[in-house]
């Protein structure tokens, strides 16, 4: 992507603050990191029983799948950024601590139905909801005056809304590029909520409507849940699904963050802090692998508990 880009990735990264505003650099920068990170708990014998994302993380848990290599992903994931960087209205979102049928009574209260749109459902009071800016912000007045709990979150675009539109056909032709495959690990649809079919693989199709249609988010977690899962292991550079899992009812000994938030004592204790979860929840991390060329000693624990050492 370098040449593409005009800056290296690691350049990107380091300037992320400051580059966040901008689409088109930072969603291939997210793609990049959270694959990386994929990569290197595989490289620790942490491999996943089944992967779910959220929006853009949707695009890593495919490439984990095999649904699409590296390569052809984060190509997708910068033209994805290219188009909606160039929209002529970027749009907001605004999180509603309620339900969605209690959000379709609020829409259709203030006739704003048609102006917006439930971008994402990540929890039974949990909603988003996304449009042009000045349509978001007549909701939140409506929000305010019936002290329904909200939060105006800082995006760059108005995602899974109308404002998206004149982007659709445009990414759908990038999309057409690519030969998607079958999934190999069992991978949950934001769409639907369920699993990927292995004989109905994703088409261009799906990715353009991934753009526009609402993020099922909470159904995707209920699919997971279904499938006995010992741990969920969040594979980003903050903790904000663990946090929505844990409001679905997930035990918060289940939900694991690769990098905790704020990652303020760095991001290898976080991973090690991570890695010591999984392996004490049964998860057989390779722990010659996460010694590997750093320094190390190891301890004699004592025996008994009444030792008080």
């Amino acid at each position: 992507l370098e040449g593409r880009l005009n800056k290296s990735i690691r350049e990107i990264w380091a300037n992320a603050n400051r580059e966040q505003e901008r689409p088109a650099l930072v969603q291939p920068v997210l793609y990049a990191y959270e694959w990386a990170l994929s990569e290197l708990w595989r490289s620790l014998n942490v491999e996943p029983r089944v992967v779910l994302g959220h929006s853009l993380g949707e695009y890593v848990a495919a490439t984990v799948a095999g649904v699409m290599t590296p390569e052809e992903g984060i190509r997708l994931v910068a033209e994805r950024g290219r188009l909606i960087e160039g929209l002529a209205q970027a749009g907001s979102m605004v999180a509603v601590a309620t339900s969605k049928s209690q959000v379709d009574a609020l829409l259709a209260a203030g006739s704003l139905e048609g102006e917006l749109s439930v971008a994402a459902i990540n929890g039974p009071a949990s909603v988003v909801v996304s449009g042009r800016r000045k349509v978001v912000e007549i909701f939140e007045e409506q929000l305010r005056r019936l002290e329904v709990r909200h939060r105006r979150l800082h995006t760059t675009h108005g995602f899974h809304s109308a404002v998206l539109d004149g982007m659709l056909d445009d990414f759908q032709s990038a999309a057409s590029a690519v030969a998607f495959r079958v999934p190999e690990v069992p991978w949950i649809s934001n769409l639907t909520g369920r699993l990927v079919g292995c004989d109905s693989p994703v088409d261009a199709r799906y990715w353009r409507e991934h753009l526009r249609q609402t993020v099922e988010f909470s159904q995707g977690l209920a699919a997971a849940r279904a499938m006995e899962v010992s741990a969920f292991l969040e594979v980003g550079a903050e903790p904000h699904l663990t946090a929505l899992a844990e409001a679905n009812g997930v035990a918060a000994d289940a939900c694991i963050a690769s990098i905790g938030k704020g990652a303020a004592t760095g991001e290898w204790h976080s991973l090690l802090t991570a890695a010591s979860r999984l392996d004490t929840g049964g998860v057989a991390v390779d722990g010659d692998t996460v010694a590997d060329h750093r320094p190390y000693s190891k301890i004699a624990l004592p025996g008994y508990p009444f030792q008080r050492e």
